[in-house]
């Protein structure tokens, strides 16, 4: 997808529903700051919801429209080409004591080779497994300080990216199938 972005710009982006806890408030901030150092990164928001609006205002109130993208609801087809343009991804959930869910933006940023900024909750860290940069749940200055890193750091961004989409495959039926055969295969064997 043809953002008509600069050469050379580095992408931080999200892709969801914007819900209060999705955190994408707390990631215009941190960006924000990313923004205001690195004249080459640009936030890309896709997505809508209850929090769009709001979202917006915070955007324009903050000085960021010339640097963060606002696209809207992003038709699902068009995500793997769009997410396929983010040099980094994020997924800023807030903290949260039950965060039971698998969020599965997270899988399809790895899928496409995106190092993720995620929060140290749930299972994400176990799910990510070394293919991105973990920060406390809701401390917006160390998800300011995980974009950082990755907007300056384009071997970093790659080495994570690859580990990322190998990590991804795991996940997919064939490494499910693996995975269990892996853990049969013994029993099986045994009882032959």
């Amino acid at each position: 997808m043809d953002l008509g972005l600069p050469s050379g710009s580095v992408v931080v982006g999200f892709v969801g529903s914007m819900k209060p806890w999705h955190g994408v408030e707390d990631l215009v901030v941190a960006s924000g700051r990313v923004l205001a150092r690195h004249p080459e990164a640009v936030l890309v928001l896709a997505g809508h919801g209850p929090r769009a609006e709001s979202i917006r205002d915070q955007v324009a109130s903050l000085g960021l429209s010339r640097r963060v993208r606002l696209l809207g609801a992003v038709d699902h087809a068009h995500v793997p080409a769009l997410v396929r343009g983010f040099d980094v991804a994020t997924a800023p959930y807030r903290p949260s004591s039950d965060f039971y869910f698998s969020p599965l933006k997270v899988l399809e940023y790895m899928a496409s080779g995106c190092a993720t900024v995620y929060p140290e909750i749930g299972d994400l860290p176990q799910l990510v497994a070394g293919g991105g940069l973990g920060y406390r749940a809701g401390d917006v200055g160390e998800l300011e300080a995980a974009i950082d890193h990755l907007v300056t750091d384009a071997p970093r961004r790659l080495e994570l990216g690859c580990r990322a989409r190998r990590r991804a495959l795991e996940f997919t039926w064939g490494g499910v199938v693996t995975s269990i055969e892996r853990l049969v295969q013994p029993d099986m064997a045994s009882a032959s």
